[in-house]
């Protein structure tokens, strides 16, 4: 019996299933995709006065001592990719958001591209609009931080390091060094990868051939030391500096850790959180994986259904880990094992059609399904912020930037104080000498970052913030002032979804002491 021809999609137009995608993030990018969250003047700053030729400093972190006149507490390898951008695209927020269309479309046609290799060109529409929708997701809610260029670094790297005939004889050398590059990259971009990145290591070693295995360290271990010159030349080789502002950061971190796990091992929605997408993950990879083993009959075959499942929780077991180090990491375990649980879904239908179909072959979709939605439920708050706010108007821009451009006149060289919404919605990120981020003068309380009375760090000459900033820890409660700038909660099927603000482009002026300052 023939086989039943594919669809037109899959075999005549491979091509329109990732125009289409391209379409899709463009149309995003277009839209305002992603809405504005709290660490986009920390990620942005830096890349947008690097392609100014600045240098890698932040000023709009001037509230942070000494911080603001360098940029060494992040790995800095995404600031000169994000600057290049800028600097042949132009600063702006469309720019801004467009280089992480981009990024999220190449992590995206990767996954695609792997997909394909699967002999029989199997149906892939379903599987790519559901790790999309998580993609989606985690790009909501990271903003402009650097985690989805890191996650296209990766995908960009193992499909390198995996295809060893790529259709490029002459270029052939300078690509088997450009994979672990890639990697090794990925990981100073977004630390938790080396989770991924030491999995991928060590599966390539062990399906490599004992006569190649010296030329795999041998060119990881020069990715490494490459990565490693090119962030000292990033940071001008300041190590020591680099240290010392690392640990100023990391002293925040341990702290909201560790009210993090203390909520989290109290909380039964932040240990579902935590455990519920993992146990979806190995549960359909075991019944994959066990239905694969009933079958296998060579030993060989069977050695690499165990040390594939080995793998799979030692991920997991890995990842758990990783979470002691940074509260973020959940969301990345969280998308890992929602797209892997869609992954086995996958496998298994695909052995459905195929005529082996495993036992208990209804578990894998039925996961899928349960992982999806319960990951977009968890972490689609910037999804629900983005599709639900209404679009500033074009005549109250106008005016506030008029009068902040007046304010500025009569105080020349005064700093002001801005949040991520008004500096995206008034000043396009084309921000005036002397802003400062007004996220971090408020969130870093513990332990106080700049030294020094509190008048002398800051006198700013006014304050343009969005009612979203009145949700953070510190803004002046109980002000009558305040009142109608209070943010108004985003109603979802008749709920408040919590720390969201309808009304977030209503920005506005904040009242000011007699002497001119604010609070």
């Amino acid at each position: 019996m023939s086989a039943s021809p594919a669809l037109p999609t899959e075999r005549k137009r491979p091509w329109l299933l990732p125009a289409f995608l391209l379409a899709g993030w463009i149309a995003l990018a277009l839209s305002g995709f992603p809405a504005p969250t709290i660490d986009d003047l920390f990620y942005a700053g830096p890349a947008v006065h690097l392609a100014a030729g600045e240098g890698l400093v932040n000023p709009w972190l001037g509230v942070l001592d000494p911080v603001g006149h360098r940029f060494l507490v992040y790995p800095p390898l995404y600031f000169p990719l994000l600057a290049g951008w800028l600097k042949g695209f132009g600063v702006g927020t469309l720019s801004l958001l467009a280089f992480q269309a981009c990024a999220a479309f190449l992590a995206a046609i990767v996954g695609l591209a792997f997909l394909r290799r699967i002999e029989g060109r199997p149906p892939l529409l379903w599987p790519c609009l559901a790790g999309n929708l998580l993609l989606a997701t985690l790009v909501a809610l990271s903003g402009l931080r650097p985690d989805v260029c890191a996650l296209a670094l990766f995908a960009l790297g193992a499909w390198i390091e995996t295809e060893a005939a790529l259709p490029f004889p002459r270029f052939r050398i300078p690509l088997r060094f450009l994979g672990p590059l890639l990697l090794v990259a990925s990981v100073q971009t977004l630390p938790f990868l080396v989770v991924w990145a030491s999995l991928f290591f060590l599966w390539r070693f062990l399906t490599t051939p004992d006569g190649g295995r010296g030329d795999l360290i041998a060119r990881f271990g020069l990715a490494f030391t490459l990565n490693v010159f090119l962030f000292l030349w990033a940071i001008g080789f300041r190590l020591p500096a680099f240290l010392h502002d690392l640990a100023v950061c990391q002293a925040n971190h341990s702290f909201a850790n560790r009210a993090f796990y203390a909520d989290t091992w109290h909380s039964p929605a932040y240990l579902l959180r935590t455990l519920l997408l993992p146990l979806c993950f190995l549960g359909s990879g075991a019944v994959v994986l066990g239905g694969k083993w009933r079958r296998a009959v060579a030993k060989k075959e069977r050695r690499a259904l165990a040390r594939t499942a080995s793998l799979l929780v030692l991920l997991v077991v890995l990842s758990l880990v990783f979470l002691t180090r940074s509260v973020s990491s959940v969301r990345f375990l969280g998308l890992q094992c929602a797209a892997g649980t869609v992954l086995f879904a996958w496998i298994a239908a695909l052995g459905l059609r195929e005529g082996k179909a495993i036992p208990a072959r209804w578990i894998p979709p039925a996961l899928a399904v349960v992982a999806v939605l319960f990951f977009v439920v968890s972490y689609g708050r910037g999804l629900v912020e983005w599709a639900s706010v209404a679009r500033p108007d074009a005549g109250e821009i106008a005016r506030l930037r008029t009068e902040a451009d007046a304010r500025l006149a009569q105080a020349p060289g005064a700093p002001f104080l801005v949040d991520p919404v008004s500096a995206r919605v008034i000043f396009d990120f084309r921000l005036p000498s002397g802003a400062r981020d007004a996220t971090w003068e408020i969130v870093w309380t513990h332990p106080p970052l700049a030294p020094g009375p509190e008048s002398e760090r800051i006198a700013p000459a006014f304050a343009l913030f969005s009612p979203q900033k009145t949700l953070y820890a510190g803004f002046p409660d109980g002000d009558r002032r305040y009142a109608p700038h209070l943010a108004v909660p985003i109603q979802l099927f008749g709920r408040e979804i919590p720390r969201t603000a309808a009304n977030r482009n209503a920005i506005f002026f904040v009242p000011t002491k007699p002497d001119g300052s604010v609070w």
